[in-house]
């Protein structure tokens, strides 16, 4: 299976009224990674001090890929996925995530940091697969030196999500942006959570 044809077999899954999440992660984990197959959608910034989220399919409105460019040390804001599943499969390099447990509500744990559940590093061809009754997470590149590229599926996509700082767990909406869209770089460029 190619690139294309895995694109559109997640979009096939998505004609049925039920989701299906262990064929989409099934597909993902098939598919084995050439970077002449997806390259294209792999825009970086120009520093590569950040990481920048790539459109590659919207899904008919039921999910949508994107391909996510991880400069060397790049990292995510710890955010959640609002009433949304998000798988993530690593096409080039390693990341690492970390999930933390929602935080508490009330005043006395309005400033508490919060919890890590776990902390894994995913290679080259794994996949991983985070919604909010898992928690919240961070997504970010180990290496000091190498970049990183990665295929996200949102489903279903949602246009703002939660940010969290680790130390306070203080939280603010933050709006989601595109670098390109099918290969071509956007105008209003920016960069949200993975």
């Amino acid at each position: 299976m190619n690139f294309n044809q895995l694109i559109d077999e997640i979009a096939a899954g998505f004609e049925d009224e039920v989701l299906d999440l262990d064929r989409i992660k099934a597909l993902l984990s098939l598919y084995k990674s050439k970077p002449e197959e997806w390259k294209k959608y792999a825009i970086f910034d120009e520093l590569q001090c950040c990481y920048t989220r790539n459109l590659v399919h919207r899904g008919n409105g039921k999910f949508n890929a994107l391909i996510l460019c991880w400069g060397p040390g790049a990292c995510s804001n710890v955010h959640d996925h609002p009433n949304s599943q998000c798988f993530v499969k690593v096409l080039s390099g390693d990341l690492m995530e970390t999930r933390f447990h929602f935080p508490q509500d009330g005043a006395d744990k309005r400033l508490a940091p919060l919890d890590i559940i776990d902390q894994t590093t995913c290679k080259k061809d794994e996949v991983s697969h985070i919604d909010d009754s898992i928690g919240v997470h961070r997504m970010e590149n180990p290496s000091h030196s190498e970049p990183a590229v990665s295929l996200h599926i949102y489903c279903p996509p949602y246009q703002e999500c939660k940010l969290y700082d680790q130390r306070t767990s203080q939280t603010h909406v933050g709006k989601v942006t595109f670098w390109s869209e099918y290969g071509v770089l956007t105008k209003n460029r920016g960069n949200l959570s993975a």
